[in-house]
């Protein structure tokens, strides 16, 4: 029961980031294409237990976790964190951005890589 629980908010995580990027795009006024976008799909997939986007997830979550990193990285060696408007301004608050979205992303693929949610999509229901 904790999986599919523990897969649900996965799923309710990308589907809110997509409606973020889509609401960027709405505010903004321009049309600003990114791998964001591709959440909703991948929230969806995942509510239905649809292995592939189980696959699309990971991979976008790795490339998340890559950029966190290089981002942590870049900020550490200059003592900087000049990345994106608010965060420059509180280093502290930047900080604890960088590490929560860390930690949420290790989160997310340790569930999608469970051994029990694993097969739970590769039989396209929960278990």
């Amino acid at each position: 029961m904790k999986s599919f629980r523990d897969v649900r908010i996965v799923a309710v995580l990308f589907l809110l980031t997509g409606v973020a990027a889509i609401a960027q795009v709405i505010v903004t006024r321009s049309l600003a294409i990114s791998t964001q976008m591709l959440a909703i799909p991948i929230g969806v997939g995942l509510l239905r237990y649809r292995n592939a986007w189980r696959v699309a997830a990971l991979v976008l979550l790795w490339f998340s976790l890559a950029i966190v990193t290089f981002v942590v990285g870049i900020a550490l060696l200059n003592r900087n964190l000049s990345f994106g408007g608010f965060l420059a301004r509180s280093p502290a608050l930047a900080g604890a951005f960088l590490g929560l979205s860390f930690a949420l992303t290790i989160w997310e693929i340790r569930v999608l890589t469970r051994p029990d949610v694993r097969r739970s999509f590769e039989l396209g229901a929960p278990a």
